[in-house]
């Protein structure tokens, strides 16, 4: 092929993500056909090469019932994510031109390219990162797509299956949850205690693991709001951590209550302590302990193999137990522990892979007083950190960003967006964001600098995702008992394809001046981590690319009823589809600097290129 052309691939937990670029357009291509090739063959019945499924076809030619492949129906953009990837053994993939009209089309092996090998996983170096899409992605990531002859399926509000609902798979979000918990867990084989803390513990499966621990486990369990019970409680945020309360009693865990009267405590961490009362890991992230955030909501889970990082995990701990009091906290100062950055290699028996890179920690409310308006990001020193990031940023800002309030992390990266296009210096920017409506909840999507809205109808519980009445209606009725399905979580991956200056920023925190000043909440920045950055940047195109697919399902039922259905039929029929990528006025067409060419030379990257 001419110029530099290269495909790559990086996976997480659950998914992997595929890129590539051809140098220049090609001639009568009516777009890619992607093909997983297993490189560890784990049973004779598997396939050594198989073609990824596709469900958009060409207009006007037979729709077979259980979807296509992308040999007949093919990709016609130079992205691609494998959302049913092998759980176990090591692949990769071959992009292969399709050459010819509609229904007649030929492999171009002779222009093939192929991308590194990749296997899914969780572990990078001392950070462990679990991604969890909840029941609205994963009914689509897990197997068929809904409505496409399914037999049984999992309701969100419980674990047995029932008619007429697809099972999402063998390891579906609760699944992947527990696991990564219990590893956290399994630490305890050799002595030591856990100290957590929660503001939401109510699924019963991780209560009962921590139940099982006895002891050994030591628990602040944080309620907000000004109304009280008779009890001294939080009438309002009792049922968040009291409906196992008995459970954990009879497990004879210690556990301290206290209540906020102003602002919200959004910390759900665990961290472990060594027999010899040495803090050495922390478990923390996105993930509410509950029911609904495990089967309805995106989240994710960070452990976090650093004595430094724990140790400031361990003293917020400590200060948050010691604020406990029958009467409301408020008032209080921020808390007096310093950020600390931190390798791992001060850890007992650090991995490999974990040399290189910073773990930073921030613990709110680190920011001014209360009384201080909350529209400026000044006197915030976490928020300021992160905004020095974004506007560091060289190639790529990804983001996942739930109720990011005012000033919005997602408006910032906006205007640093709008401020490089009018520098000449463009910016790759793909995200979702979400906030509460008076009808409801919506999911704002960002990619190349448009912005679509994608909303759920008025009165509807299934928000975010918003009700499709089409190909989806099958997964109507969960999503409606589903609660609030929606974005649960907020994380920015910059730079994901350089070796150094990626930079991966998650937890609790919403990123905004409330969560720094008022809430309780936690937040990593986590930079020089390439692969997880990769991994990250895999979960948050999955969110985007899921919900921007909703949205063209929302606009083609807008449509006249005899007109609708077309979203299914769309592909082009000649090669222009690929003009947008090569014209430079397009933003389309900076799609290939998402890894810099540097990068992409380096030996280690795994990455194939054709000169």
């Amino acid at each position: 092929m001419p110029g530099n052309s290269y495909a790559y691939a990086y996976a997480n937990n659950h998914l992997c993500y595929i890129r590539w670029h051809t140098g220049a357009k090609i001639r009568e291509c009516l777009g890619f056909s992607v093909h997983r090739v297993s490189v560890t063959k784990l049973s004779p019945f598997q396939q050594a090469e198989e073609a990824l499924p596709s469900w958009v076809g060409f207009a006007g030619l037979p729709k077979p019932k259980d979807g296509s492949t992308t040999d007949v129906w093919p990709i016609q953009k130079f992205e691609w994510l494998d959302r049913t990837p092998p759980r176990e053994g090591a692949f990769k993939y071959r992009v292969i031109p399709m050459i010819g009209v509609p229904g007649e089309l030929h492999a171009d092996e002779s222009r093939a390219l192929e991308t590194n090998e990749v296997a899914l996983v969780s572990d990078f170096g001392n950070i462990s990162a679990t991604f969890l899409l909840g029941i609205a992605s994963a009914s689509i990531s897990r197997g068929r797509r809904p409505g496409a002859g399914a037999k049984s399926r999992t309701a969100p509000g419980g674990d047995n299956p029932e008619p007429g609902v697809e099972i999402v798979g063998p390891l579906g979000p609760r699944a992947e949850a527990l696991a990564a918990i219990r590893s956290f867990l399994s630490q305890m084989d050799g002595g030591g205690r856990v100290c957590g803390a929660f503001h939401n513990l109510t699924d019963r499966e991780l209560t009962m693991a921590l139940a099982a621990l006895d002891d050994r486990v030591e628990l602040v369990l944080t309620e907000s709001g000004a109304r009280r019970s008779r009890h001294g409680g939080a009438a309002g945020g009792a049922s968040e951590v009291g409906n196992h309360a008995r459970t954990l009693r009879i497990g004879r865990i210690l556990i301290t209550r206290r209540h906020l009267a102003r602002g919200a405590s959004h910390n759900h961490f665990l961290v472990y302590v060594d027999a010899e009362g040495r803090p050495q890991s922390v478990l923390t992230g996105s993930l509410k302990w509950s029911a609904m955030c495990l089967r309805s909501q995106t989240n994710h889970l960070l452990q976090v193999r650093a004595s430094d990082v724990a140790g400031q995990y361990l003293a917020y701990w400590r200060g948050l137990q010691r604020e406990a009091s029958v009467k409301p906290v408020a008032g209080r100062e921020a808390y007096d522990v310093p950020p600390v950055s931190g390798t791992g290699e001060n850890a007992e028996s650090p991995p490999p892979a974990a040399v290189g890179g910073a773990i930073r920690a921030w613990l709110s409310p680190c920011g001014p007083p209360q009384n201080t308006p909350y529209h400026c990001v000044h006197g915030c020193p976490d928020l300021m950190e992160v905004h020095r990031h974004i506007d560091e940023a060289r190639e790529s800002i990804l983001f996942i960003a739930h109720r990011p309030g005012s000033p919005s992390i997602a408006q910032h990266i906006r205007d640093v967006h709008r401020s490089r296009v009018r520098a000449g210096r463009p910016l790759y920017i793909s995200g979702t964001s979400t906030d509460p409506l008076a009808d409801g909840q919506f999911v704002e999507v960002f990619k190349r600098g448009i912005s679509h809205m994608v909303q759920g109808p008025a009165r509807a519980r299934a928000t975010g995702a918003g009700v499709i009445d089409d190909a989806f209606s099958r997964l109507q009725e969960q999503l409606h008992r589903a609660g609030e399905t929606v974005i649960h979580e907020t994380i920015v991956v910059i730079d994901h394809g350089s070796e150094e200056r990626c930079v991966v920023i998650a937890g609790s925190h919403n990123l905004n001046c409330k969560s720094s000043c008022l809430n309780e909440e936690n937040l990593v920045i986590i930079t020089g981590r390439s692969r997880l950055a990769r991994a990250c940047a895999a979960h948050a195109s999955s969110v985007t690319e899921h919900f921007l697919w909703r949205w063209h399902l929302q606009q083609d039922m807008k449509l006249p009823f005899l007109k609708r259905g077309r979203v299914w039929s769309s592909l082009g029929m000649t090669d222009g589809w690929q003009d947008k990528y090569f014209e430079a006025s397009n933003e389309a067409s900076h799609d290939s600097g998402l890894l810099c060419i540097e990068d992409i030379n380096k030996q280690d990257s795994g990455i194939v290129i054709t000169q």
